[in-house]
């Protein structure tokens, strides 16, 4: 032995053999032992798709497996993996001075891929656009489409994407899809949410069991819709039919076949469609013309103004009796009780909530006045059931007319205008309702005119079909030798 020799150890093991003892267990060399070094590592600041994470939970009772999700959004600049260089160890020396070597360290080499820098200086890499970080055999790379080559199930979970998602397969009952520049589904989507900037396109259609929500600040398609609502900033094109469905439209929607059924439909610039209504006569409401936003609010202060007008007149029904009693007792020198203070202060504030109320629906109903523009054209058959509103002026249809037709606000004669033929291109433009080239000529124009407007209404009824256009005049009986000059019939 010629390395790490220990001189105590040797001088008592020979002490011990002077003594005629054995000195088996005493230590008088130690080698110097190797020392490990670190392999090369990786460091993410963005977790990349595909990473494990552990489920959220949705409160104390419950994990939210939905909510689970493979990566995080990057943006242009952001710092994406921190490449941590390999550190060699040091080798050692056994007791008979041979070296012990180190064990061996692992490198790693990193390569950039598409959208991502690297900083050879510092081991950083960074990306170089929006979207998610794909890191696979040692190359990483940004995309700014997210392609889900399956159905979405629980190891995909929920999705918040900054870019744009697109789906092979189905999307089921209970998740939350939000991709900033579009969607697109091939397969059908059940009882989920989908929400983008953009556009979001649905090739199978929506089955959404009356849960489904799609929101859309672009353009939306799907081959049908059952049971969905849809808020969509730009036009919604449907292929085969909407049923129990709401849609909510900043501009058309179109239906190129099938029927609108028991629906909602509510575009600022217009509908088309080949069918709406139902033989059964089944509600459904066509809005055209109009900011949903505000015929929501409109329905919304009417229901809250006829619930607070019910409670307001139970309190003022409990306020009468405690005055009577009140009255009684005020003859024996009773004061008036607290309770009937309170009561009183209670019904003072709700007055002044019911005021409010009553103001802010009037100014709905101006902004409602003031709408207009759109048009409903519906080439196949609107069937009775159907309630028509465009602008400010609403009919419902009691039996069916047979299309095509299309139904504008008529500004002068106060009531909806249907003429023969749909215009498709530009469903708002009235002055190309009637007469444009190609299509069906002017329906007959006929002048209601009676002292009794039961007699009117009563011909108006039997008088109602696409060839027909009932024009009334402003008052009954005489004085409509002008208006019947001016409109012609």
């Amino acid at each position: 032995m010629v390395h790490g020799l220990i001189e105590e150890g040797i001088a008592e093991a020979m002490t011990l053999i002077e003594d005629n003892q054995p000195a088996t267990r005493v230590l008088i060399a130690r080698g110097s032992p190797p020392i490990p070094g670190e392999d090369a590592r990786l460091v993410f600041a963005k977790r990349p798709l595909g990473a494990k994470m552990e489920p959220r939970a949705a409160d104390e009772d419950r994990v939210d497996y939905h909510a689970e999700t493979s990566f995080e959004n990057v943006e242009d600049g952001d710092l994406l993996v921190t490449l941590i260089p390999k550190r060699e160890g040091q080798g050692g020396m056994d007791v008979f001075g041979l070296p012990v070597p180190a064990p061996n360290v692992v490198d790693l080499e990193i390569t950039a891929g598409e959208n991502v820098r690297s900083d050879e200086d510092s081991g950083r890499f960074y990306a170089t656009s929006y979207g998610l970080v794909r890191f696979n055999r040692n190359h990483i790379s940004v995309h700014p489409i997210y392609s889900i080559r399956q159905h979405v199930d629980l190891a995909i979970g929920n999705i918040d994407f900054i870019g744009r998602t697109e789906i092979a397969g189905n999307v089921p009952d209970g998740f939350e899809i939000r991709s900033r520049q579009g969607i697109h589904v091939r397969g059908i989507v059940e009882a989920s949410s989908l929400q983008s900037e953009s556009e979001i396109t649905i090739d199978g259609g929506v089955m959404g069991k009356e849960r489904a929500r799609i929101e859309c600040e672009g353009a939306f398609s799907a081959r049908f819709l059952n049971g969905a609502h849809v808020t969509c900033c730009s036009d919604v094109r449907i292929t085969k039919e909407i049923i129990d469905s709401t849609v909510h439209c900043l501009g058309r929607v179109i239906l190129e076949q099938g029927a609108i059924i028991n629906s909602r439909i509510i575009a600022l610039k217009g509908i088309s469609t080949m069918d709406a209504g139902s033989p059964l006569g089944v509600k459904t409401s066509l809005i055209a013309g109009h900011h949903y936003e505000v015929v929501d609010r409109i329905l919304g202060v009417s229901r809250d103004l006829e619930k607070k007008q019910a409670l307001q007149q139970r309190r003022l029904d409990r306020l009468g009796a405690k005055l009577e009693k009140c009255a009684q007792r005020a003859t024996q020198g009773i004061s008036q009780p607290d309770a009937v203070r309170e009561e009183m202060g209670e019904i003072r504030d709700e007055q002044l909530k019911i005021d409010r109320l009553v103001d802010e629906g009037a100014t709905l109903a101006r902004r409602f006045a003031c709408s207009g523009g759109g048009a409903i054209s519906v080439k196949g058959c609107l069937r009775a059931g159907v309630k028509a509103i465009v602008g400010k002026r609403q009919k419902e249809i009691k039996k069916p007319v047979k299309g095509p037709v299309h139904i504008v606000e008529d500004e002068y004669l106060g009531a909806l205008k249907f003429c023969a033929g749909v215009i498709d291109e530009v469903p708002g433009d009235q002055s190309a309702a009637a007469d444009a080239p190609g299509q069906q000529k002017s329906a007959a124009r006929v002048l209601l005119v009676d002292d009794e407007e039961a007699v009117r209404l009563c011909f108006e009824e039997m008088l109602q079909g696409p060839d027909v256009e009932i024009l009334h005049g402003r008052v009954a009986g005489r004085g409509q030798g002008g208006p019947a000059r001016h409109l012609r019939p």
